[in-house]
């Protein structure tokens, strides 16, 4: 069922509501207004699209992020195709319970909120930072629906692992006592996302062009802890057929918010090079 955030459904509107939900469900290429999604045993999602046309691209938000971080570029994403932006069990309006605690559960539940709402595939994924690690195991598990993908200063399930090894132990106390580690402990007890196979599509990997500033780390840290991601971005692309690595000059980490225009054009190109495959 689709409703609106906080509407009061009852019986006089319930055939109305129901006549909605089964023009979306019928329409791969209707609007679907800002709501929340009915993903079953009384869990709702919010959903946010914009645009029309194929393929829909799917964006997946950052760590404790939600679909008002795609504001800087959805509009512009949906003057050339259909784009949705959602929120997360338990981030912006979607319902809290139950709490997952692994990548596959919350893909999965991106993927149900797709066919509920009757937004049919082909996708274009694009995820930033932890949204960048799910994203991913969403085209591993749905691998006939993905047809491009971009990740935006991704997270790496090796990078925790490297940054130990690189830095000093002092180095590294610094960097878990500044909050490192808080998510890269959950995203460890993942397992690999697998992305050396990522399938015959094209995959854009943007970076940062500068290091995070983290309060009590000094910046020779924050710089061997930039290279080592960066380096890690570089190998994801390499192990793609169709990559290509992007330093995004003048931003931080939060690449759709610094530069958006970047970020738009780097969708754009995977959504022609979708299409035009999909043409041959």
């Amino acid at each position: 069922m689709v409703r609106d955030d906080g509407a009061d459904v009852n019986a006089r509107s319930g055939w109305l509501l129901a006549l909605v939900v089964a023009l979306l469900a019928g329409c791969s290429t209707a609007s679907v207004s800002p709501g929340l999604v009915d993903v079953g045993e009384g869990r709702l999602l919010y959903l946010t699209c914009q645009g029309q046309g194929t393929p829909t691209v799917v964006l997946e938000a950052g760590g404790m992020g939600n679909s008002n971080s795609w504001s800087p570029v959805q509009p512009a994403i949906a003057e050339f195709t259909r784009v949705c932006a959602y929120d997360r069990a338990g981030e912006g309006h979607s319902s809290s319970l139950p709490a997952h605690d692994s990548f596959e559960a919350i893909v999965r539940d991106l993927h149900a909120l797709l066919e509920a709402a009757g937004i049919e595939g082909p996708y274009v994924v694009a995820g930033h930072s932890f949204g960048g690690r799910l994203i991913p195991h969403f085209a591993n598990l749905y691998p006939d629906d993905v047809v491009g993908m971009v990740l935006l200063d991704p997270g790496h399930e090796d990078f925790s692992a490297r940054a130990e090894a690189a830095l000093t132990p002092l180095e590294w106390q610094q960097y878990l006592e500044a909050g490192g580690g808080r998510i890269s402990g959950f995203e460890d007890a993942q397992g690999p996302s697998n992305l050396g196979a990522p399938g015959d599509f094209p995959l854009v990997v943007v970076s940062a062009a500068h290091p995070i500033d983290r309060p009590g780390v000094s910046s020779e840290v924050n710089e061997k802890l930039y290279d080592i991601l960066v380096g890690l971005h570089r190998e994801m692309v390499a192990l793609s057929p169709d990559g290509t690595h992007i330093i995004a000059e003048g931003s931080g980490h939060g690449v759709q918010i610094d530069r958006p225009d970047l970020v738009v054009d780097a969708i754009r190109q995977v959504v022609e090079s979708a299409r035009n495959t999909e043409d041959r």
